[in-house]
């Protein structure tokens, strides 16, 4: 019964599909079974746009050479009259686990609807640009001030209380500084009138930014905050399907970044359709963590290969990306000419018969 142990266990390898450790990838190249087919893109293209931010867990304020990000914050304000207002306030919370830098601030009142899920630098929502890009706003200054770190209290002139009612909530705009992020969902704005608290519910925060720095000819850029993809298409077909694919790893060498994290998630978007720009609809994906730091990145993309080789044609490439893109400004410039496919191919054990 012993001798037949090495093939049990090798049936019992091939019949599992997960991805394999290094233990097994040796054992595999110590029995010369293992093949190594490493791929470059046959496609790459920078994709990069303004989306919406609506759904982040931060609000990022701030502006220098290469970025101006605005925050957006509206309130259910009911349309009742409300006399002796002793005071108006608004509280923002900071998160204090990002990378925060002090930035100096106005706020005023925003003039025209905006949606949270769709507001843009450009757009106040889909089909509505605003007149101005970066927010249509008055020319009341709500307040003006510095911020660096834990809670603000903005104290508002009760005299203003109407022209707020009247208006479609506060635009914070950058003067000096930053980036800071603010906690999404946790603004609050209350009067106190007659004695009586009034809270006003939350119905809307974003932030909106102004990329002034996009990828010169032969950069490209993985970015968040200000969206930015890489398409990579690499030639999978069905000649692979003669092997078992024991294991599939995306190597990218990063060469320089910007963020306000100490670490990251990255992974691949596999696409549901031709490419077509930013917005041609992805598949989900797995996330992989990182250290921020000038180095090399590997990305297991077993899965992604592996459905490419049983489903050729569903091979429309994949989009590169950052996760999640809508919390932060982050932004790494990778080498192109480092992008690399490695592909542990397993011969099949001929038959025996």
């Amino acid at each position: 019964m012993v001798r037949y142990l090495p093939l049990c266990v090798l049936l019992l390898i091939f019949c599992n599909e997960d991805p394999a450790g290094e233990d097994i990838i040796d054992h595999y190249r110590d029995l010369g079974l293992l093949v190594i087919d490493t791929l470059t893109p046959i496609e790459i293209e920078n994709s990069y746009s303004d989306l919406p931010n609506g759904y982040g867990s931060n609000l990022v304020l701030g502006i220098d050479s290469e970025y101006e990000a605005r925050v957006l914050l509206k309130f259910q304000i009911p349309d009742t009259d409300y006399t002796d207002i002793d005071s108006v306030k608004l509280i923002l919370d900071v998160n204090d686990f990002l990378k925060n830098e002090e930035v100096e601030f106005e706020i005023r009142l925003v003039t025209t609807e905006w949606n949270e899920a769709e507001v843009r630098w450009l757009a106040a929502s889909e089909g509505l640009r605003w007149q101005s890009p970066g927010g249509d706003f008055g020319d009341t200054i709500i307040y003006s001030g510095k911020a660096s770190k834990d809670s603000i209290l903005v104290r508002i002139d009760p005299e203003l209380f109407s022209d707020i009612k009247s208006t479609y909530g506060f635009i914070l705009i950058p003067k000096d500084g930053g980036p800071l992020a603010f906690s999404a969902g946790s603004a609050r704005f209350f009067l106190i009138s007659n004695g009586e608290w009034t809270i006003f519910d939350l119905t809307g925060d974003s932030f909106i930014v102004n990329c002034l720095r996009f990828p010169e000819e032969g950069e490209y850029f993985l970015g968040s905050g200000y969206t930015f993809r890489d398409y990579l298409k690499f030639d999978i077909d069905t000649r692979y399907q003669e092997f078992w694919l024991a294991r599939a790893d995306l190597e990218v060498k990063i060469l320089s970044h910007r963020s306000m994290q100490d670490s990251i998630s990255y992974g691949l978007r596999s696409l549901k359709e031709e490419f077509s720009g930013i917005k041609t609809e992805i598949r989900d994906y797995d996330h992989h963590y990182l250290p921020i730091a000038d180095s090399t990145l590997i990305i297991d993309v077993l899965k992604i290969v592996h459905y490419w080789v049983e489903n050729p044609d569903s091979n429309y490439g994949a989009f590169l990306t950052l996760f999640p893109e809508d919390s932060d400004i982050t932004r790494l410039m990778i080498d192109p000419d480092s992008i690399k496919l490695h592909l542990y191919l397993v011969n099949k054990p001929e038959g025996r018969f």
